[in-house]
């Protein structure tokens, strides 16, 4: 008598394909970082396990890294929330970036 020889099913997860962003979520990401940078931080768009945000690299240098590989809402959050709680105030947005950042301002 033969034993039926099971077969385990992988694992394997389907790779998530976000939509594409448009050249207005693009361009206001785009200001954004812009912002942020004559801010004196640091802006590094990277892939991995991590939300995003800023951080302190060695104690000393601000560095902003937002995630690439989620989607551009949350890649534009990340980056807003960031010039919130940098003092904005001293550089000069786009209208649009600071209607944003206005309590109420809608967000992406």
């Amino acid at each position: 008598m033969r034993r039926a020889i099971r077969m385990k099913k992988l694992n394997v997860r389907k790779k998530r394909t976000l939509p594409p962003a448009s050249a207005e979520e693009r361009e206001l990401l785009d200001q954004l970082c812009q912002a942020v940078q004559k801010l004196g931080v640091e802006v590094r768009l990277e892939s991995g396990h991590f939300k995003g945000g800023i951080c302190k690299i060695h104690g000393e240098k601000d560095v902003l890294f937002i995630n690439k590989t989620l989607s551009i809402e949350r890649q534009l959050s990340t980056a807003l929330e960031a010039l919130k709680l940098l003092d904005h105030r001293r550089i000069y947005l786009p209208p649009n970036v600071r209607d944003l950042l206005e309590p109420g301002g809608k967000e992406s």
